[in-house]
C-alpha cells in the first residue's frame, strides 16, 4: 500500500519578502501546491493520501481564510485517489466550530474506517473560546473533548 502524507500549505522552503519569514499566506503556497498535486497524480499514483491540515494562515480575517480553505479543498478534490483531511490549528483558529471546518471540507473531523487491511482513526480537537496571549489579542484552544476519547475507545474496541 502506498500512502503519501502533506501538510501546512501555508508553509514551503524559501522566503517571502513580504512577511520576513518561512510561514506564508496559503496563496503563496499553492502554486507548489497544485504542483504536488500533479507529481500525486502523474507520477506516485498511491493508495491514498492524508492532508495532516493547516491549509490556511491566520489572518485575523475570517473571510479570506474562508476562501483559503475552500478553494484547498476544492484543489485536494483533484487528487486521482481517495484523499483524508485531518484538520490542523490552524484550519481551526479562525472558524467558529469544529462542523464549520467540517462543512467546508466536506467530511468528519473524527471518523475510522478500514482500508487494505489498516484500521485508520482521524481525530478533530474541538475548539474552546478564546483565550488572551501574553501579546494581547486572543488565542482558540484546541483539546480532544472526553466525548471523542470515549468514542476512541469504542471505536478501538
Amino acid at each position: 500500500m502506498k500512502i503519501i502524507v502533506f501538510a501546512d500549505i501555508h508553509y514551503f522552503a524559501g522566503t517571502c519578502e513580504q512577511y520576513k519569514s518561512t510561514t506564508k499566506l496559503v496563496h503563496h503556497g499553492l502554486p507548489v501546491f497544485k504542483a504536488l498535486i500533479k507529481k500525486i497524480n502523474e507520477e506516485h499514483k498511491p493508495d491514498f493520501c492524508v492532508n495532516l491540515g493547516d491549509s490556511i494562515q491566520d489572518l485575523n480575517d475570517k473571510q479570506k481564510d474562508l476562501a483559503a480553505l475552500k478553494e484547498v479543498s476544492r484543489l485536494t478534490d483533484t487528487i486521482e485517489c481517495p484523499c483524508y483531511t485531518i484538520f490542523g490549528n490552524h484550519d481551526l483558529k479562525m472558524m467558529d466550530s469544529v462542523e464549520e471546518v467540517e462543512e467546508i471540507l466536506g467530511e468528519s473531523g473524527t471518523r475510522s474506517f478500514d482500508l487494505c487491511g489498516w484500521h485508520l482513526v482521524f481525530l478533530s480537537p474541538e475548539i474552546r473560546g478564546e483565550l488572551g496571549t501574553a501579546r494581547g489579542g486572543c488565542y482558540k484552544a484546541q483539546y480532544i473533548a472526553d466525548k471523542t476519547l470515549s468514542w476512541l475507545s469504542d471505536d478501538l474496541n
